[in-house]
């Protein structure tokens, strides 16, 4: 019944003027981010939309940790981890509202001296650690790029998500997604 009320969803969000963003592996968070990024005017899925999309045609590399290619976390070699312990999981639909809010942000600074939450919404956090305490800046979108890639790598069948991965554009810069401690479901 549920996988019923996920298709009706997409046949919805299809119908509609924006057009939901697949790769050959299936509805992928990072390139929808960037569809928004390249196009701030443009018609985009909905936080709704997309995530109706993603139980409707999962990222086929969910899970796996693998690096995509071309990204940063291949340069870097570390592809984003998942479900560290210790960490709470978000509610993907409050983690894809704050993607929605730094992508927003376009190329305003998201500044990170050590520790930074760069969005905390409903359930869901993502913050960033800088290596060795420095005070580095990175693009707010770039924050969102390197989000999108952990939702593609660590969003999970029970609608949370928690993991981590280096921002794209700074290296330097390793994003978590997960709840805020109290908050969510321990994994």
């Amino acid at each position: 019944m549920t996988k019923i009320i996920h298709v009706l969803l997409l046949s919805i969000c299809l119908t509609a003027a924006a057009t939901p963003t697949f790769t050959n592996q299936g509805f992928s968070f990072r390139e929808w981010v960037e569809e928004i990024i390249t196009h701030p005017t443009g018609k985009h899925l909905s936080a709704e939309e997309a995530i109706a999309s993603w139980y409707a045609f999962p990222f086929r590399d969910s899970y796996t940790n693998s690096a995509r290619p071309g990204s940063v976390f291949e340069r870097l070699g570390d592809p984003a981890t998942c479900n560290e312990q210790g960490k709470l999981s978000a509610p993907i639909p409050d983690a894809v509202t704050c993607i929605m809010q730094l992508a927003a942000k376009g190329t305003e600074f998201c500044p990170t001296n050590g520790n930074a939450t760069y969005c905390q919404f409903g359930a869901a956090v993502i913050e960033g650690t800088s290596k060795d305490g420095q005070q580095l800046n990175s693009y707010c979108n770039d924050l969102a790029r390197g989000a999108g890639y952990v939702m593609d790598s660590c969003s999970r069948a029970d609608n949370t998500v928690e993991g981590a991965g280096y921002v794209e554009g700074n290296g330097d810069i390793l994003l978590r997604i997960h709840s805020p401690d109290g908050v969510g479901r321990m994994k």
